[in-house]
């Protein structure tokens, strides 16, 4: 199994909140009370999202190129891209 790094989208909400989108894989988010714990509770939510779809027998989309940001994203100081890696077939 091929390891590949996704890339993840952090927003920082008005009270400090941090939410955590994988535009690869729709439906995968997380968050946490401050950019630790949304990291954290990152690193675990793409593992479990990729293990659902395969036991659910969706195809593992390929990640966008590294450096790569969404159209959908815009220009936010707010919001930081980062990488995760997630096992796929």
């Amino acid at each position: 199994m091929a390891l590949r790094f996704y890339p993840a989208i952090w927003a920082t909400a008005p009270d400090g909140s941090v939410g955590t989108v994988f535009p690869d894989l729709p439906g995968c988010v997380s968050g946490g009370a401050d950019a630790q714990e949304a990291s954290l509770q990152a690193v675990e939510a793409l593992p479990l999202h990729i293990e659902a779809m395969l036991a659910g027998g969706d195809a593992i989309p390929e990640p966008s190129d590294l450096g790569a940001v969404p159209d959908w994203l815009a220009e936010d100081a707010g919001t930081a891209l980062g990488y995760f890696y997630g096992a796929g077939a």
